[in-house]
Parts: C-alpha cells; sequence; structure tokens
C-alpha cells in the first residue's frame, strides 16, 4: 500500500511541475453515455514571455555645452613631432571646463574623408604622450603625409557615454608642412 502511495505522489509531483493540470472526467463531455472515474490531463496555457524594451539613446543629440576656443583651428608645423616633417598629418589640442582647467576623459572624434580614405578616428582628453599640447591633450594623427581637403573633415566632443557634448566643426588640411597640425580647442559653456 505504501509502494501505491509512493508511487501516486511521484505521478501527482512530476504532473505538477510539468504545469498540468488534472480535471476530473465528470467535466469533460465524451461522446459515450458512460461517465467513468477517470482523470484527463490537460496541459494548460502559459502565455509566452513578452520582451522588456531596454532605455535607448534618443538620436536628438544633447545641447552642445563645448565650443571651439576663438582662434582654432590653427594651422601649425608640427611641433610635437619634428623628425616627421611632411611626413605626418594631425589634429590635436585640449578641452577645458568652465573653469578654465583642462577637462580629462572626453572622447575627441574625427570623422570624414580624406581624399578617398574614410576617415574614422577618436581619442582620448589626457592621452596624448608627453602632453605635447599641455594637461588634457588629444592627439589624433590623420595621415603619413601632407594633403589638401576642404570641408570634408569634422571634429566632435563626446563624454564617456558616446554622449555628443559639442556640435560638429568642419575644418579644412592644407598639404602644406608648415600648416600639418590642426589645433582646435574646445570650452565649455559658462551655463
Amino acid at each position: 500500500m505504501v509502494k501505491k502511495m509512493h508511487k501516486a505522489l511521484i505521478f501527482i509531483s512530476i504532473f505538477m511541475l510539468s504545469g498540468c493540470v488534472l480535471i476530473p472526467s465528470e467535466l469533460i463531455q465524451t461522446p459515450s453515455a458512460v461517465v467513468t472515474n477517470t482523470v484527463t490531463i490537460l496541459p494548460t496555457h502559459t502565455p509566452a514571455p513578452t520582451a522588456t524594451l531596454e532605455p535607448t539613446a534618443t538620436s536628438t543629440p544633447l545641447s552642445a555645452i563645448y565650443f571651439p576656443q576663438p582662434g582654432t583651428p590653427a594651422y601649425i608645423a608640427n611641433f610635437a613631432r619634428p623628425a616627421k616633417g611632411c611626413n605626418w598629418l594631425g589634429v590635436a589640442g585640449q578641452v577645458f571646463g568652465p573653469d578654465g582647467l583642462p577637462v580629462l576623459n572626453l572622447i575627441v572624434s574625427v570623422k570624414g574623408k580624406l581624399g578617398n580614405t574614410v576617415v574614422d578616428a577618436f581619442s582620448m582628453t589626457g592621452l596624448a604622450e608627453g602632453d605635447p599640447y599641455g594637461p588634457g591633450g588629444y592627439e589624433i594623427k590623420l595621415a603619413n603625409q601632407t594633403f589638401s581637403t576642404n570641408g570634408s573633415l569634422a571634429i566632435q566632443v563626446f563624454d564617456l557615454d558616446a554622449r555628443p557634448l559639442s556640435s560638429p566643426l568642419v575644418f579644412d588640411t592644407f598639404s602644406d608642412c608648415s600648416k600639418n597640425l590642426i589645433v582646435i580647442n574646445f570650452t565649455r559653456d559658462q551655463n
């Protein structure tokens, strides 16, 4: 008797864990006029899980809080890498906060075209080797030679979550070796 009860308990446990429901046969219509004392097992309906959408970044950019410092872009000879001469072209500078102090750990990105080459490069403020541009400086190498472009490159400042903190600033490059370093500084709005 105990053995039969043990088997019955195992059977009931399996069905309870499987999500099935036991329905007495009296509640189920059968084509025959004879009603038996059997139990029919019908699976329960479990609704499919619905996807929960994670919040996503909006396509609307944040209000610009960093702006090009007056006097930039400035086109000068590459003083940080003089041995490279005309075999180097890049953009560098600093980003300053509302207090006038350099800001570290911001992303500076340059996108566009240099001739037929697509440019998608970035740096972080504070990573320029040896701080040749000042504390919190950044440097982005664009090419191994000077190159002339007109409005095909843009630079922009982002936070570490890739949210834009400035509007894109379009700038030119020159094939003149005395203008192979484009200095672009950004300052923060006082508000």
